[in-house]
């Protein structure tokens, strides 16, 4: 699944640094306790994510799946990676954990139109950690969707 979002960052900080946020994530197909699908799936993700004050954080982790009945999924995530502050917040390291929170609305065809909220720090690895906190819309496509409609 390819997941694209948009929204704003330090969203709940001080509206001198809030910024507008772009996300591209991908979510894999692998499900990494099979035995669980019934219930929740838990799979891989990576993602890049950079805002208008052109700071970009890139990384990967996990995340948790649940659905909710055949339309609706609550999508807990969480991953670490890299951050370049650019003109942005000073998040007190080049690593940041990024967590997450989505719910969602799952169509027909499997795309999902997804409500997050996030919060990135340092987790205590660097001697200043204020974090912050974001907010977004995404689309989430199932890859399969998005090469039937650019195939001829």
């Amino acid at each position: 699944m390819i997941s694209l979002g948009l929204g704003g960052t330090d969203i709940l900080g001080s509206q001198a640094r809030a910024a507008g946020d772009l996300r591209l994530d991908y979510r894999s197909g692998l499900s990494l306790l099979p035995f669980f699908e019934n219930y929740f799936k838990i799979k891989p993700w990576a993602g890049v994510e950079t805002t208008t004050r052109q700071s970009v954080w890139g990384g990967g982790g996990i995340l948790l799946e649940i659905p909710l009945g055949p339309h609706w999924v609550l999508t807990p995530n969480i991953g670490g990676g890299a951050y370049s502050r650019g003109n942005g917040k000073n998040l007190g390291s080049v690593f940041e954990v990024r967590s997450m929170f989505e719910g969602g609305y799952v169509f027909d065809n499997g795309t999902r139109l997804v409500a997050s909220f996030g919060h990135t720090s340092n987790g205590g690895f660097g001697r200043h950690n204020p974090g912050t906190e974001s907010a977004m819309i995404s689309i989430q496509m199932p890859i399969s969707s998005l090469v039937g409609r650019l195939a001829p």
